[in-house]
């Protein structure tokens, strides 16, 4: 009779114990839900030891409070196209589910034998992280059937350069410069044995070497109508060459810039039909506009105030 009250007792005190460890585990209050909680832990944080470390470790645990959270609630879900057909059953996710996790369930029920990307929608609101961010800026239930339109999004596949087409052997100096022709068909290059070349690029064949400068070729443009090319040197001298037959347009050679030119562009073929004018940016500081049939200056333009080159004359024009 004795040993039967003793275990009893016993058992009485264990089941107290339970229960009151039971309590302590659901009303535990976690730093994530007590803000008062928090800031005595970064307080303390503080005057630790290692400040930076413990804040980090808050940090971490804070994040991870409100993730096992968010993961403890449930909705049902049901996937629909934009013009409301249904997708599948419905279905129980978790709100911590992210859009990649949608597109992975998605995937699924379409049996896609290719992984398809798409976009997720809840009230025209588009999906970008979880579920939870929707559910508390829209302040939804997790009562009710959560309807999820999606589409699928645009699928760029671009084959990797796996060989080189062309290896074109001229110049016999190091190549500085290049620039396609606005039609494609072209290929100018410029090097420091002070040529320009001009090659077609479905051949790989050269067409052309032009012969003018007396310094290395430093910067290279075509005129939007495929009409000129337009060279520059390290001396500051500017030649215009006609593509066709590879032979300057004019005798006459463009002595405008005092260092050498850093950079050369045409007036946008939109805001001058002719394609006539086109600037010079140099290490002089300047840029300049020039008329390409005249080979005089239209505008000249002082950059003082900048103590590097403008390599950047779009706007010029």
């Amino acid at each position: 009779m004795a040993s039967l009250l003793t275990t009893t007792a016993a058992a009485d005190s264990t089941t107290t114990l339970s229960s009151s460890a039971t309590a302590s585990t659901v009303h535990k209050v976690t730093l994530a839900d007590d803000p008062r909680e928090l800031a005595k832990a970064k307080r303390r944080a503080t005057f630790s030891a290692n400040p930076a470390k413990r804040h980090r470790a808050i940090d971490k645990q804070v994040k991870e409070e409100n993730r096992q959270k968010i993961a403890a609630q449930y909705v049902q879900v049901q996937f629909q196209t934009m013009d409301g057909s249904d997708t599948g059953p419905r279905l129980e996710l978790g709100t911590d589910t992210t859009q990649q996790q949608l597109e992975e369930v998605l995937n699924v029920l379409l049996e896609n034998t290719e992984k398809t990307p798409y976009a997720f929608y809840i009230n025209a609101a588009e999906i970008m992280s979880n579920l939870h961010e929707l559910f508390q800026a829209q302040q939804l239930s997790t009562e009710s059937t959560l309807e999820i339109k999606y589409e699928p999004l645009s699928v760029f596949r671009v084959h990797p350069v796996t060989r080189c087409t062309h290896t074109m052997p001229g110049h016999l100096d190091a190549v500085l410069c290049v620039s396609f022709s606005p039609d494609g068909q072209h290929l100018a290059s410029g090097g420091g044995d002070t040529t320009v070349r001009l090659w077609d690029v479905f051949s790989g064949l050269p067409k052309h070497t032009c012969r003018s400068h007396k310094h290395h070729v430093l910067t290279l443009a075509w005129s939007p109508n495929n009409r000129f090319l337009c060279s520059a040197d390290y001396k500051g001298k500017i030649q215009i060459w006609n593509p066709l037959t590879g032979e300057p347009s004019s005798k006459t050679t463009i002595s405008g810039h005092r260092q050498h030119v850093t950079s050369l562009v045409w007036e946008p073929h939109h805001l001058n039909v002719n394609c006539d004018r086109f600037a010079s940016s140099s290490k002089d500081h300047t840029v300049k506009i020039w008329n390409a049939n005249t080979r005089r200056m239209v505008r000249l333009t002082l950059l003082q105030w900048c103590w590097w080159p403008p390599s950047v004359v779009q706007t010029a024009c």
